[in-house]
């Protein structure tokens, strides 16, 4: 059977936890709302200028040539180093 002292520090415990639960939770959720606000913004900022550019008949590549072009860039990285 359990002694008063060991459910006395086991309660203490678990209202720790919940008290620092309580702490987080707040500021997980605000900086997984600024990543997500971060996020959309980006992607409806990278659109609108992709749309304007071509618009203006600027040629604008397509993801899989930036991708080629940043594997070239670590290729020549490699090389170098």
């Amino acid at each position: 059977m359990a002694s008063a002292s060991s459910r006395a520090v086991f309660l203490f415990v678990v209202q720790q936890g919940r008290r620092v639960r309580r702490l987080v939770a707040p500021i997980l959720s605000k900086l997984c709302l600024a990543v997500l606000r971060v996020i959309v913004t980006s992607v409806v900022f990278i659109t609108c200028a992709a749309l304007t550019l071509r618009y203006f008949g600027i040629p604008v590549p397509r993801p899989s040539e930036l991708l080629d072009r940043f594997e070239d860039l670590g290729r020549l990285a490699r090389i170098l180093s």
